[in-house]
């Protein structure tokens, strides 16, 4: 069987479909499996919102909270039908030794009942983040119409498999294999990727090295008032400059700051990558949320490299010029627009996969050992309420998130808008980092954000908490 054939859906029971993973699903499968001995899923994706409701013919109480809940237990039963990949877990197959996605069901658990908080928790390998926003919306949607409507509507099942979604590979047309040029660009990435770490200081950050196995996977984050938000985005532009460059900026030099200090000065290296949504680049229909339930993003195929100084412990760790914040800043812009998301880079996005997928386990092992220089990555979720709408019939939808659970030793930062203010949440274990010390961290990015773009610090009162932990 080709390998396009095996990443095709097809009925092998009635009612049961199932087909492989490519290299994309098999990274996250193989990723879970390795560090399964922890007892969590490793990269699982969480979610969450809320909502509330202004004005209701249904006075309160129970009875506006039974509403609400039938009214989400239907958006799900719909969700199912719309997206029913959900109810596709990648399975081993001990007989071929190769993973596989299968339509069987796996248990869901309900949301705590009377909050109005929605929670979803989910493999990586059937999501990724953007998507998993997309799902929300898609969950508030239905829950919204079947609030509103008199009387339940029927959901014909029998033929949702046509809404299965494929695979990254099928999805944007990506060819079996390179073509001999673009595996000698790979090689050619790749030595310079390694070339960059020899003989240089790698900066880390830095974690607690007693904890004997990872705990909990956390979640907490900051936000820039609308004020600050609206500032940061003006003067951004000014420096032709994203957001998410400018941020990245700010955490290089943050993790600079955790370094310890000689009495010279000395050169470091950071080193982390861009996260690329690849939605856009699928073909029709695959681009549309439709297809949310799906790992459509990949990272970049060269490493952003940023050569900073870390300063003699004679000089103050606040004491940054704004000349290294622009010095900085210039070489993440430039890393970020040479990566060209083209034919090219589409062609080796599953080498990249699968250069860093362990071999999948065939039973429980022992748990990795700690990554002794960890960092700190960025993924940007762009304009959180252009994904998920903020109003959605009589719900009133309250600020989404989403993370990827961390067991190792680095900190996964995510950075979104919602209703104008910045939001710059960190996901970590807490075995090895404290919530006191990444809530510190997120604050130093963000100072350094308004000292680099020379904004105001006074704080602006927003609704929006100026801590938050989840």
């Amino acid at each position: 069987m080709s390998i396009f054939n095996s990443l095709l859906w097809r009925a092998v029971t009635p009612g049961c479909y199932e087909r492989g993973i490519d290299e994309a699903e098999q990274f996250y499968t193989s990723m879970a499996k390795t560090w399964e001995a922890t007892g969590h899923t490793y990269f699982a994706i969480t979610a969450c919102t809320g909502i509330s409701i202004s004005k209701s013919p249904v006075s309160g109480g129970s009875s506006l909270d039974a509403r609400v809940e039938a009214a989400f237990r239907w958006g799900w039963k719909k969700m199912r039908y719309d997206h029913p990949t959900l109810a596709a877990p990648t399975q081993y197959d001990h007989h071929s030794k190769r993973c596989k996605k299968t339509g069987e069901d796996f248990a869901n658990t309900d949301p705590p009942a009377g909050r109005w908080d929605i929670v979803f928790r989910c493999h990586h390998d059937l999501v990724d983040g953007i998507g998993t926003l997309m799902l929300l919306n898609n969950l508030l949607h239905h829950a919204a119409e079947a609030f509103e409507s008199s009387t339940e509507q029927g959901i014909a099942f029998g033929d949702e498999h046509k809404n299965l979604s494929p695979p990254l590979r099928i999805a944007a047309g990506i060819p079996i294999a390179p073509s001999v040029d673009q595996l000698a660009n790979l090689a050619r990435i790749q030595s310079t990727n390694k070339a960059a770490r020899i003989g240089k200081c790698v900066l880390g950050v830095p974690f607690s090295p007693d904890a004997e196995a990872p705990g909990s996977s956390q979640r907490s984050a900051i936000h820039f008032s609308p004020q600050e938000s609206s500032s940061v985005v003006a003067k951004s532009k000014s420096f032709q400059s994203t957001m998410t460059q400018i941020l990245h900026t700010a955490i290089a030099l943050a993790i600079r700051d955790l370094q310890p200090k000689t009495s010279e000065a000395y050169e470091a290296r950071y080193f982390s990558y861009s996260l690329v949504n690849l939605r856009h680049c699928c073909v029709p229909p695959y681009h549309k949320p439709r297809h949310a339930a799906s790992v459509y993003h990949c990272v970049s195929a060269n490493h952003l490299v940023v050569d900073l100084t870390v300063p003699a412990e004679s000089i103050a760790t606040h004491d940054q010029s704004l000349e290294e914040f622009q010095s900085t800043l210039g070489q993440v812009r430039d890393f970020y627009n040479n990566a060209k998301i083209d034919a090219d880079y589409l062609s080796i996005v599953p080498s990249l996969f699968s250069i860093v997928t362990p071999k999948y386990p065939s039973t429980t092992s022992d748990i990795p050992a700690p990554n002794q220089s960890p960092s700190v990555s960025l993924s940007s979720v762009g304009i959180v309420d252009r994904i998920v709408q903020p109003k959605q019939g009589p719900f009133e939808i309250l600020e989404p998130w989403v993370v990827g659970a961390e067991y190792s030793t680095g900190i996964g930062a995510f950075l979104g808008t919602w209703n104008g203010a910045l939001c710059l949440s960190a996901g970590y274990n807490e075995a090895f980092h404290s919530k006191a010390k990444v809530l510190d961290f997120l604050e130093s990015v963000k100072r350094i954000v308004l000292d680099g773009l020379e904004l105001d610090h006074s704080h602006v009162e927003t609704e929006l908490p100026v801590r938050a932990t989840s």
